[in-house]
């Protein structure tokens, strides 16, 4: 997985160790407070601006809320580099446990290969969906202008809105703001694209192993579907070879419970580190969308509009995604109870209907994300979460424009 070195390489530059170790974060931190104080500056002197003001609270919230992730980050990188170490590690099925059974290793290596390739599928796709939306958010209020909007002045043509002290309102003030705003939306975008590639990449990774088990509970019920229960003594060649069965119907059973253990320790890891960044993220696009979609209600010409729409449509697509692959772990959970189920189990010893009940008790808690127990990571949740946007925005043109 050397492709993906990239997000070792980001966790080693924003690790906070000491002062003159941390130098980059420091820098980053210092954006970040500057543009912090800026916005309080905009809600606290734009008194006669309503809409500055809200739009200053909005850029406040987002700009407090990225960099909140990227504290956590710094100062405790040891569930990321975790969560990393976790994406980039092989088979959940040490090969030495199946040595000798070409077939089923095989199946499970064809299995983690179609993964592999899936996840540096998507990990392009999301770095370069994180590009576009990127040049997009810093030139959104700039293309507007230029397709003939209402963004006639220089504040509103910035990617977030910035106080202007009486006598600095020149060119040159705004292209130092201009890209101190496109220096900070950058540091923004790179935490997002962390969170949600880790989140992706994590998630098929999970599902890789998750087919695994699949696979090892199918190789059971058809090997081992007529097994009966064996005494101590063995007398006969047919005796041996039931006993030989038996033996090995043990190892596989140990196997699978020893993956399935593994496997929800990683999950467990996986899901409580990702919780915080997935909470603030799908918070953040959310936000951003209320706002685009009242800016879209609100332009007086079409290709504003559109500029918006697009602009909204490319940064949700980023949290479908995330949610997209959640709902493929929430899927797992009935596929894995039949497969449990489809074992044969009534000719089987005690020590086999013990480790089923168990497993089964087990398999009746829905593995899936669930970030501090608030929402699912799933379609549903996605479309109850854009209904509540579309709502919200209308509800802030609606209240901002009380006469039309």
């Amino acid at each position: 997985m050397g492709s993906f070195s990239i997000l070792r390489k980001y966790i080693a530059l924003v690790r906070f160790d000491k002062p003159h170790n941390s130098i980059p974060f420091l820098i980053i931190m210092t954006i970040a407070a500057l543009a912090v104080v800026n916005m309080f500056l905009v809600i606290m002197n734009e008194q006669n601006n309503t809409e500055k003001r809200l739009m200053g609270i909005k850029d406040l919230v987002h700009v407090t809320c990225a960099f909140s992730v990227l504290i956590k980050l710094s100062f405790n990188p040891k569930g990321a580099i975790q969560l990393v170490n976790f994406i980039e590690n092989g088979c959940i099925v040490d090969v030495s446990k199946i040595a000798g059974r070409v077939g089923n290793w095989r199946r499970i290596e064809e299995c983690y290969s179609v993964r592999r390739k899936s996840m540096r599928k998507m990990f392009k796709v999301i770095y370069y969906l994180i590009i576009i939306v990127y040049i997009g958010a810093v030139n959104r209020n700039l293309f507007s202008s230029l397709l003939g909007g209402t963004a006639d002045t220089k504040n509103s043509l910035t990617p977030f809105v910035y106080w202007c002290p009486a006598g600095y309102d020149s060119f040159t003030y705004f292209t130092l703001i201009y890209i101190f705003h496109s220096v900070l939306l950058l540091f923004m975008a790179f935490q997002g694209f962390f969170i949600e590639v880790t989140v992706y990449l994590a998630t098929e990774k999970v599902l890789a192993d998750f087919e695994t088990i699949f696979l090892l509970l199918d190789d059971i019920a058809t090997n081992f579907s007529e097994i009966e229960l064996m005494g101590e003594t063995r007398q006969s060649d047919e005796e041996l070879e039931l006993y030989n069965l038996d033996s090995n119907l043990r190892r596989d059973m140990s196997l699978i419970v020893k993956c399935h253990q593994n496997f929800n320790r990683n999950f467990k890891d996986c899901a409580d580190f990702s919780a915080y960044g997935i909470l603030v993220n799908t918070f953040n696009i959310s936000i951003d969308t209320v706002f685009n979609i009242y800016l879209m209600m609100k332009a007086e010409d079409l290709r504003t509009s559109i500029n918006y729409g697009v602009a909204s449509f490319l940064v949700n697509l980023l949290g479908f995604f995330r949610f997209h692959t959640g709902n493929k772990i929430v899927n797992q959970n009935d596929i894995f109870r039949q497969a449990l189920a489809n074992l044969p189990w009534t000719d089987k010893g005690q020590w086999f209907k013990k480790t089923m009940t168990i497993m089964m008790g087990r398999a009746n808690i829905n593995t899936e994300i669930k970030p501090y127990n608030i929402f699912v990571l799933d379609h549903k949740t996605y479309t109850s979460l854009m209904k509540s946007i579309f709502t919200y925005g209308n509800f802030l043109y609606t209240t901002s424009n009380p006469t039309e």
